[in-house]
């Protein structure tokens, strides 16, 4: 034991509150471990949106491109 005689000490409620204490240390540690990170969903919309922005960029880069090698012959 880490306090020998501590608990002998205590009333029952000292050391339920303790213990609940605790347990409220703990959940609300594993409610903030959960709110990190991203959901499914806003990692697929993510994507979605680049890939239209690729979708549209991507055609005007090549006709930019072959644009500049016919100009340069």
């Amino acid at each position: 034991m880490l306090f020998p005689g501590l608990f002998d000490r205590m009333s029952k409620n000292q050391i339920r509150y303790f213990y609940y204490k605790d347990e409220e240390k703990d959940l609300h540690m594993k409610q903030e471990n959960k709110n990190k990170g991203f959901t499914l969903v806003e990692m697929i919309v993510v994507i979605v949106i680049i890939g239209i922005l690729l979708a549209i960029l991507v055609p005007g880069l090549f006709k930019y491109i072959k644009r500049l090698r016919i100009s340069r012959r």
